[in-house]
């Protein structure tokens, strides 16, 4: 019988994360608010059969899948079969997505020489140590240091105030005028973010977010958003900061990690999407790894 797809809603989020834990991740594709929030501009969907959990993502031209979330070989194996006969019914080409390191060996493993690998650097994570960003130590961290210190000694009396039920509003309207600044509405990944955020905001409690913002003089000057992986890592899903306030941007960067994340090893905080600014700010701060993604497309046959 062919799998049938359905879409995301906050009422799943407990067949996910139970899946999700299990399986321990390594990038922010397989957390429940990743799918949830991005639902709308990637078109996720997801079905479950026989303990599988299976996601897909609609395209402008066709339909992509993930690879089966499934930790034991044998499992994996028969999402695979599931996934096949799937776009074999629909008549599409077998199309997998988000494939990380993990799965890319699995599937040489499990298919030797069947699939070819098509590497996304774009939409590599950035991996970093925790106690890289905690504590900026060596030389390769001075420009971020000295940054800080700047913020620190113009603004002395600045605040670092984790993100609580009373502060949800005001953070909403101080980063719309953020996107309307940057001109939002003639942005399409701008406004998808945005939707994204919005959504973020609107069900902080349920999706069990952390998050922060820096007040300087009364003003919110920066927000920050972001929630475990697995047992060992933390991804930053949203920062947001005036950058005509120097330094800023390494301040929360900071101070969130110490504040909230001190008993994990890892930061991901999400991939470049080819942007080469985003790109060198992200390598400036000296990722441990990139956790690299591949797709494969396998011809109609």
């Amino acid at each position: 019988m062919i799998l049938k797809f359905k879409n995301i809603e906050l009422e799943d989020k407990e067949i996910f994360e139970n899946h999700f834990k299990r399986y321990q991740p390594s990038t922010i594709e397989y957390m429940f608010s990743t799918l949830y929030l991005w639902r709308k501009s990637f078109h996720f969907h997801w079905a479950q059969k026989d303990h599988i959990l299976l996601i897909n993502s609609c395209f402008p031209d066709g339909v992509a899948a993930f690879p089966p979330v499934a930790v034991e070989d044998d499992e994996f194996a028969h999402g695979m079969e599931l996934l096949q006969d799937y776009f074999r019914e629909k008549e599409m080409p077998f199309r997998l997505t988000e494939i990380t390191n993990r799965e890319k060996a699995r599937l040489e493993k499990l298919y030797p020489g069947r699939f070819q690998f098509k590497e996304n650097r774009n939409a590599a994570d950035y991996v970093y140590n925790r106690s890289d960003l905690a504590n900026l130590i060596g030389r390769s961290y001075n420009g971020k240091r000295n940054h800080i210190r700047h913020f620190k000694k113009d603004h002395p009396d600045y605040q670092f105030i984790p993100l609580t039920k009373e502060w949800i509003e005001p953070s909403r309207i101080r980063l719309e005028e953020w996107y309307e600044s940057r001109g939002v509405e003639n942005d399409p990944s701008l406004r998808s973010e945005r939707q994204a955020l919005m959504d973020a905001l609107d069900h902080f409690g349920i999706l069990n977010f952390q998050g922060a913002i820096i007040v300087v003089d009364d003003e919110i000057q920066a927000f920050t958003m972001g929630e475990p992986i697995s047992d060992k890592m933390v991804c930053i899903h949203f920062e947001k900061a005036n950058a005509e306030i120097q330094g800023i941007y390494p301040t929360i960067n900071q101070d969130f990690v110490n504040h909230f994340w001190s008993d994990y090893e890892y930061i991901n905080r999400a991939e470049d999407m080819g942007l080469p600014g985003l790109r060198k700010a992200k390598m400036d701060y000296k990722p441990a790894y990139l956790e690299m993604k591949y797709d494969v497309l396998e011809p109609l046959t």
